[in-house]
């Protein structure tokens, strides 16, 4: 049998290991059989998750293409402003070829990218309509037993400062518990998880996805960013109705008015 390395992602679903045979039909519907010499290492997944690595004149058994054939050219041009000329001028002499420019192989790997960015962003519009929902219900007033409970605290003597301090250590306490619970939950859910549903839509829906794990890699800089952007507005929003009823008079408060 003719010896083959494989990817890593072909080798797991097939169940091949080093010294195992698989059985391969060539241009000529012969079956030809191959021996597992190798796996690829996982680093390198995702390039060569689906790769078969065989020998020349296995490949061309396989492919059916004869000796002084091939089946991909790549040209590397001294002045790359010319490859528009020289893909076209190759496109006329081989009208049966397909020339891929680099540029607009670039472009269109960008599109494709920024494609899936726009899928995922769409995902977050929901939560984002849930995060602004909740910051109008706290910026639109309080609830009745919150005015009541202001109105106690200013009855007892607790002046507008103190209250408006102790709502706002209480918005505090609730809102970075809960970007701390959302931070805990993200990390599970894409490095303990491996991100279930949102991963294909980055990587696409290929049958054989490459085996990437990620690496967690942020600063205190980021987290304070991404609790600010966070925290702050539902901070701001909780007490402007809580300074409204602090200015309130505490018996037209406890009296319901």
């Amino acid at each position: 049998p003719a010896p083959a390395i494989v990817g890593s992602a072909l080798a797991a679903r097939l169940a091949l290991a080093p010294g195992a045979g698989v059985a391969l039909t060539d241009a000529s519907g012969e079956l030809m059989l191959l021996r597992v010499a190798g796996t690829l290492d996982r680093a390198t997944a995702a390039h060569a998750a689906d790769l078969v690595l065989v020998a020349e004149a296995t490949a061309r058994r396989l492919l059916g293409v004869r000796d002084g054939q091939v089946t991909d050219l790549a040209i590397t041009l001294a002045a790359p402003e010319e490859a528009p000329v020289i893909a076209a001028e190759v496109a006329r002499r081989l009208p049966t070829s397909r020339v891929i420019d680099r540029v607009a192989l670039e472009r269109t790997y960008a599109l494709t990218f920024d494609g899936r960015a726009g899928l995922v962003a769409a995902l977050f519009l929901p939560m984002l309509a849930a995060l602004l929902l909740l910051a109008w219900d706290r910026f639109s007033g309080l609830g009745e037993s919150e005015r009541r409970e202001i109105g106690v605290l200013k009855a007892i003597g607790w002046g507008t400062g103190d209250v408006l301090a102790a709502r706002l250590v209480e918005a505090l306490v609730v809102t970075l518990g809960g970007v701390l619970l959302g931070l805990l939950v993200a990390y599970g859910y894409v490095f303990l998880l491996g991100a279930p549903g949102l991963r294909g839509a980055l990587f696409g829906w290929s049958t054989l996805l490459p085996s990437l794990r990620l690496a967690p890699a942020t600063s205190l800089a980021q987290l304070a960013t991404l609790a600010g952007l966070v925290a702050g507005p539902l901070v701001a929003v909780a007490l402007v109705p809580a300074w409204r009823a602090a200015m309130l008079d505490p018996d037209e408060v406890l009296r319901g008015g």
